[in-house]
């Protein structure tokens, strides 16, 4: 199926006491989630990604790889830095879930800036650059 959302913010739970992921399955072990998107960075620096998950997880900015936390394994986290230029960019987020725990949270620190959840209505495109249609 396909699933929209704004943002990965799951905390690290117990399977056996959680719902799942909201919005995208009742089933808490052995699935998978191909996330991916676009986002548009207004002003150019360096900013560092935050990737937890309990079990497999890649994060790629601009098709290239940036965090790999793949495999089994329990809640575990990586960040990375990133200088961005302004304009458009891509990221995909394979993620796999396994038996026991359930994770997967996508964190952003802009430059000079604080942590805080990767949301995509905080990165959208310039007024500008939104497409519409005429009838």
């Amino acid at each position: 199926g396909t699933v929209y959302t704004y943002e990965l913010n799951v905390p690290a739970q117990n399977i056996m006491s959680s719902s799942a992921i909201p919005g995208v399955t009742k089933t808490v072990e052995w699935f998978g989630i191909d996330y991916y998107g676009e986002f548009w960075i207004d002003a150019p620096g360096d900013y560092t990604f935050q990737l937890f998950s309990d079990d497999g997880a890649k994060l790629y900015i601009d098709d290239n790889l940036l965090i790999d936390l793949n495999g089994l394994h329990l809640v575990m986290n990586r960040e990375a830095p990133l200088h961005l230029e302004a304009g458009r960019h891509t990221f995909h987020l394979p993620y796999f879930q396994g038996p026991q725990g359930l994770a997967l949270m996508l964190l952003i620190k802009p430059p000079d800036g604080e942590y805080g959840v990767f949301d995509l209505r905080d990165f959208g495109p310039p007024a500008g650059e939104l497409k519409t249609s005429s009838n």
